[in-house]
């Protein structure tokens, strides 16, 4: 017990847990006992209602949950399967293009190289002044006679064709001739 400071009856504090004050009230065989009592069984109620809503909305929500779960793989199926049956037909369709692409590839390999019409020319020229040296231009034309007038144009003295042949890949042959010499010319 302790006295109060300021005077009037001493008084006493008592400190219990809430199980402990339900089992004293309990026990109690008093109205304040009877009335803590039916408190409690409401109060009890009252918490028992509010977990069983609790317990229905959240099953509700797991269940709307999965089902919305459901919904979206069935979607991805879908989608999943309505892709990989594009790609299967790209697939397909790729296939027979490399098909029919192999089969004229393999046709054009069959035939003999002077079989292929060829309707580009390489030809070497040489400047009319040059005839004795070793200086040649190498060149591709459909027309060798049109370029020799060409050339023959821009020339004082006049070049002259002094080979010509036709060919499947005279721009291969003129590049790799320009490139081994570093230019148009050949010394």
């Amino acid at each position: 017990m302790a006295e109060n400071p300021l005077g009037g009856r001493p008084n006493a504090q008592i400190l219990m847990t809430i199980h402990g004050f339900k089992q004293l009230c309990m026990s109690a065989n008093t109205d304040k006992g009877r009335r803590v009592r039916e408190y409690y069984i409401s109060m009890e109620e009252v918490l028992f209602e509010f977990t069983r809503r609790n317990a229905v909305k959240d099953r509700e929500l797991y269940i709307a949950t999965m089902e919305e779960s459901k919904k979206d793989a069935d979607e991805a199926k879908a989608v999943a399967a309505a892709k990989e049956e594009e790609l299967r037909k790209e697939a397909e369709d790729a296939r027979a293009l490399v098909a029919a692409k192999e089969e004229e590839l393999s046709r054009f390999r069959a035939k003999a190289y002077d079989e292929v019409p060829k309707e580009d020319k390489i030809y070497i020229c040489k400047e009319a002044s040059e005839l004795n040296s070793d200086r040649h231009k190498i060149g591709k034309a459909i027309d060798t006679k049109k370029r020799e007038s060409q050339l023959n144009t821009g020339s004082a003295q006049g070049s002259k064709m002094i080979f010509e042949r036709s060919t499947l890949n005279a721009k291969l042959i003129e590049d790799i001739a320009s490139m081994s010499q570093g230019s148009g010319a050949i010394k």
